[in-house]
């Protein structure tokens, strides 16, 4: 069976660095790319388009519909619009009323996903403006759309990304900040927070690596993720990256949804994850870090808040508000996921497509 190029990229590196090393070690360069570019780049026209619209619809399938759950509270936040994030193939099949009103964003890193192409070729048939993100340019998905974002970076040879996800947050943060100044508000601050994104996210890839390595060596089974808010895709995202890179049952959790019934599958020496920020949020994620200690899980907490009393075995601290936070949220996983590869023996670039019964179902699921 011919493979196609993608998966022989993929394949290409057999020791460390591989190419999933890489593009973590780019994610700094890269948002320097997109802070640069979209500081000078006109964005206004597709801002106002955007800013006169009833509703956005961000849809995509795996990180890229991360993204725009992430995107849903961005833009209610700095915009003041309504965002809902779709399944593509869902929108497909139950395409929204009154789309003539809408603008609908398709995110895909390769810009080729089928199920997103199609969910805009319905968006335009409804009548919806349409914007495409992604970094392959020249690809289906900007033949597709009325207005498509700039696109840098290119494919990551790597199966499992890591750098896309934060490049399409950094232009939906921008393109946020956009429609806000196109309905007359004043983002100032938050323009100014987001010129530092790009540094301060290198610094602390830098800072957690040796921590990252040690926490990979205790070779956990079963890792939970809990948040909420504008750190709802990291969780997503978080589980999806330990899953495809070092198999490890991993299960995200909207915060409130976690605490209703699923956390009875949880062991002692299981590794949960809870993001504690300050705010609506913050008497809640205390509570459920305090209520898991009594299983004997080993608790890792990522958040703003640096003091509490309760057994944490593992504590980052982010000192930014909430909002900027999920630039910095997913990193700690890219990196257990690789570290944990490395530890499993896997190749962290490849998923598990070593084993024939895995490449072969790869190679005959739909794209």
């Amino acid at each position: 069976m011919a493979l196609p190029d993608y998966i022989i990229n993929a394949s290409s590196r057999k020791t460390h660095p591989y190419h999933m090393w890489d593009g973590i070690c780019s994610i700094e360069s890269n948002l320097k790319t997109i802070r640069d570019t979209y500081e000078k780049d006109d964005i206004s026209a597709i801002a106002k388009e955007l800013a006169g619209k009833e509703r956005i619809y961000f849809i995509g399938c795996g990180t890229s519909l991360y993204n725009g759950m992430a995107a849903q509270f961005i833009f209610n936040r700095i915009a003041g619009m309504d965002v809902s994030a779709v399944y593509a193939l869902e929108f497909t099949e139950f395409p929204p009323l009154n789309l003539q009103k809408s603008a609908v964003i398709g995110v895909s890193h390769t810009g080729g996903t089928a199920s997103v192409i199609g969910a805009l070729n319905a968006a335009k048939a409804g009548g919806a403006y349409t914007v495409g993100i992604t970094d392959v340019e020249g690809s289906a998905i900007c033949a597709a759309v009325d207005a498509v974002l700039p696109s840098y970076g290119g494919r990551e040879p790597a199966l499992p990304k890591t750098r896309s996800y934060l490049a399409a947050l950094m232009k939906i943060y921008y393109l946020a900040a956009a429609v806000a100044r196109s309905k007359g508000k004043n983002c100032d601050d938050f323009s100014d927070e987001l010129r530092k994104i790009p540094e301060k996210t290198g610094a602390f890839i830098k800072k957690i690596e040796e921590p990252m390595k040690a926490m990979a060596a205790n070779g956990y089974k079963a890792i939970y993720v809990f948040g909420s808010g504008f750190n709802q895709g990291s969780v997503y995202e978080a589980a999806l990256k330990l899953q495809e890179t070092a198999q490890i049952i991993s299960v995200p959790f909207e915060l409130e949804e976690g605490m209703h019934g699923p956390w009875v599958t949880m062991n002692k020496g299981d590794l949960v994850t809870v993001l504690h920020f300050d705010g609506l949020y913050q008497n809640k994620s205390l509570e459920l870090i305090k209520s898991l200690s009594h299983i004997g899980v080993d608790l890792f907490v990522i958040g703003n808040i640096p003091s509490f009393n309760e057994k944490v075995k593992h504590f980052f601290l982010i000192e930014e508000k909430e909002i900027m936070t999920p630039f910095y949220t997913v990193l700690p996983f890219y990196q257990l996921a690789y570290f944990s590869a490395l530890k499993k023996g896997n190749n962290p670039d490849f998923m598990r497509f070593e084993d024939e019964p895995y490449l072969a179902t790869r190679l005959s699921l739909p794209r």
